[in-house]
């Protein structure tokens, strides 16, 4: 069977780093490089005129850094590896849920062993619909998430999450058990991170776990496993209808 390519942008503002990875790419059969770009600016333009699967980003951008150029990107549909020397973000890239945190320097033995690994999972989903790896990935993924509460990262397992509801800038996380928790990020930046860890934009306020749903009434309220009870939008109805008949599938 004939694999998809893995349709791959680099951001790097160093030169050599740039073209050692961009050597690295095309010598992988399985990636294609399809645009780069060295500053915020131009990753911008690229991400929408290439519409990668995959983003080789530097954390560390001249004067701006990864963080700020992924906040501004609405539709995150891509995924992330991350290429830096910089240790220290590693609890902060967390939270963009990265498939790997690449350390500098590597060689073309590590790069291509987390290439593989990628491309082992990805095609798993990218002849299928979205709903499909939706499934999958909630059932198999691993539950870690750091909730960065402003003055700490917050070490939570994504299983144990209700739902999260919007708090104006801020979102706060309700759990099975114990107390809520207040995100530092508005609902939309939850969104981005947590819709392809099993979590659905119910309405305006609510993004909850359908892991954790336990009845939905005339297919219009959603009951969650501590009775709490919250309506589904009429745009998302149908859309968690599909989720749900994928889950049961």
């Amino acid at each position: 069977m004939n694999l998809k390519k893995v349709r791959t942008l680099i951001v790097e503002d160093d030169k050599e780093t740039l073209e050692y990875l961009k050597k690295l790419v095309r010598q992988h059969n399985q990636l294609e490089l399809v645009a780069e770009a060295s500053d915020k600016c131009m990753a911008l333009q690229k991400f929408r005129l290439a519409q990668p699967d995959l983003v080789l980003l530097d954390i560390e951008l001249g004067q701006e850094n990864a963080f700020d150029l992924l906040d501004e990107i609405e539709t995150k549909s891509f995924h992330l590896i991350f290429v830096t020397g910089h240790s220290e973000y590693l609890l902060q890239a967390l939270e963009y849920y990265a498939f790997y945190f690449l350390i500098k320097p590597f060689d073309k033995q590590k790069f291509d062993g987390i290439i593989d690994a990628f491309v082992q999972k990805a095609n798993l989903f990218y002849d299928q619909s979205k709903l499909e790896y939706l499934s999958s990935f909630v059932r198999n993924q691993d539950s870690r998430f750091f909730l960065n509460t402003g003055l700490d990262f917050l070490a939570i397992d994504l299983n144990d999450v209700l739902y999260c509801n919007s708090e104006g800038n801020f979102t706060k996380f309700y759990f099975k058990e114990g107390r809520p928790e207040l995100g530092s990020n508005n609902l939309k930046f939850y969104e981005n991170l947590l819709r392809r860890r099993g979590f659905f934009r119910a309405n305006r306020f609510h993004l909850i776990n359908i892991t954790n749903i336990e009845a939905i009434l005339k297919k219009e309220t959603l009951v969650m496993k501590d009775g709490t009870k919250i309506s589904i939008s009429n745009r998302n109805k149908a859309r968690l209808k599909e989720i749900i008949d994928v889950l049961n599938g």
